[in-house]
């Protein structure tokens, strides 16, 4: 068996944002987050701007109308282009405390390039070094998200660094488009060179490619 990482799309890189930025769809580990970071984080975290996009603001609306209404300023929906909610973020927020599985929002805000505030399980299934990523600051409870914020607000990002920052760099060894290819060509390389290996486990490679 050989792991293949999935490919996402690259977000917007080298912007000069003005807002910290949390993007989530209107599933339950997402509802959950977003509530503990309104309720736990926020009261403690100053006054920093930032904007929530994707279609969780009804969900939190109908669960809550009084959080919604406190936060309701900065909830921008759903946007056409995922891109969008990303071409103003000085930095992206992983408020993650419920969820299974790959986070395809944490890989798509590793292809930013930006500055990252997030909780461990956000780089849940991903085993990558994290101490090695100097433009994330994790944060194991809600104190340690709110002054994470407060510090970052304070500081002054050199968004052209992006590119070359250690998340983008990860990104695009991982989980690229490139990267999956070069990936993928490996794995088929190696059974090409020897298909006897697929043979001996009773499979064609004529008969069913699509188990590579």
């Amino acid at each position: 068996h050989t792991l293949l990482w999935p490919a996402v799309d690259s977000m917007p890189t080298g912007l000069d944002g003005s807002k910290f930025v949390i993007v989530a769809s209107a599933n339950v580990a997402n509802i959950l987050s977003l509530e503990w970071f309104l309720r736990e984080v926020m009261p403690s975290a100053g006054n920093v701007a930032f904007a929530i996009y994707g279609n969780i603001d009804s969900a939190i609306r109908s669960r809550d109308p009084s959080l919604y209404e406190r936060y309701a300023r900065h909830f921008r929906g759903r946007v056409e282009e995922i891109g969008e909610a990303y071409t103003d973020a000085a930095c992206v927020l992983l408020p993650c405390v419920e969820g299974h599985g790959l986070s395809i929002k944490t890989v798509e805000a590793l292809s930013t390039g930006a500055p990252l505030i997030a909780t461990p399980l956000a780089f849940r299934g991903m085993d990558v070094d994290l101490e090695a990523l100097s433009n994330v600051t994790l944060a194991e409870d809600a104190p340690a998200f709110a002054e994470g914020m407060r510090m970052r607000a304070a500081e002054h990002t050199n968004s052209a660094a992006r590119a070359v920052s250690p998340t983008r760099r990860l990104y695009e060894a991982r989980f690229s488009a490139e990267a999956y290819e070069k990936a993928l060509a490996q794995i088929v390389g190696g059974v090409l060179a020897d298909p006897s290996a697929l043979s001996r486990q009773g499979v064609s490679v004529h008969e069913h490619p699509t188990t590579l």
